[in-house]
């Protein structure tokens, strides 16, 4: 019984979808790697950006940031005039 196969952690309209999309990406498996290698990069440029835009906000490099040298309350970032104010 395809059932038994998800146990009691769903309940019937996401057993519903889950099977959908299982049965869709057996269907369709060139599309479904494609939907997941597209997730994949989607994720992964969103979160580059986040990073970047952090550091942009403390007026920090890349390097800057990776190293930890304006951390821990060592020297201060000389460049650093908030959120705002670093243009």
């Amino acid at each position: 019984d395809d059932d038994d196969l998800f146990g009691d952690y769903f309940h019937d309209e996401d057993r519903f979808r889950l099977r959908l999309l299982l049965a869709t990406a057996s269907r369709m498996p060139a599309e479904a790697a494609f939907g997941l290698f597209a997730a994949m990069c989607t994720w992964s440029l969103t979160s580059l950006t986040l990073f970047h835009l952090a550091i942009i906000s403390a007026a920090q490099t890349t390097n800057e940031r990776v190293r930890g040298v304006y951390q821990y309350g060592g020297v201060p970032n000389p460049s650093d005039r908030g959120c705002l104010g670093n243009r």
